[in-house]
């Protein structure tokens, strides 16, 4: 919805427009939030650490990103463009992205994905996410494996 600019030229401006954008402490502009992939994540962090130092929660969830990402960035972008094409109601972009990154192999793994959410799919729609998933099956790489931590102790 529009809304006449406070400049008083009767020029229009968005209600987005009119939201004060948030500033981070390093003078950063928030423009949008979206939800993204574990590739993009990954892809994003080792650019800035060929450009400098990454801070400590940067690195960590590099490290995260680069044990759990499981598509490259391309894929991941083409599943989640697959799944919103599905036009399935109350499926958001957030849905499509982390199933492009957890790649559920079954029905049980994909309503897992949707337990604490307030849409249910039924049985047709999951056979369609499958079915798309099952395209880039392939293309997906394992995820590392986890080492656990040397300073923790065996419980009995």
């Amino acid at each position: 919805m529009a809304r006449e600019s406070a400049k008083g030229r009767g020029e229009k401006e968005t209600e987005e427009e009119a939201q004060p954008q948030q500033r981070l402490p390093s003078s950063r502009v928030i423009g949008e939030a979206r939800p993204v992939s574990l590739a993009f994540v990954k892809n994003t962090l080792q650019k800035r650490e060929k450009e400098g130092e990454l801070h400590y929660e940067q690195k960590l969830a590099l490290e995260y990103a680069r044990k759990f990402s499981r598509l490259d960035q391309k894929t991941s972008e083409e599943v989640g463009e697959e799944l919103m094409k599905l036009e399935i109601p109350r499926f958001k972009a957030r849905h499509a992205v982390k199933i492009a990154d957890i790649m559920p192999e079954d029905k049980t793994a994909l309503k897992a994905i949707f337990s604490k959410e307030s849409i249910t799919l039924n049985n047709e729609q999951i056979e369609q996410v499958l079915k798309i998933l099952g395209k880039y099956r392939s293309q997906v790489a394992q995820p590392k494996e986890l080492k656990e931590p040397k300073n923790r102790r065996k419980s009995n």
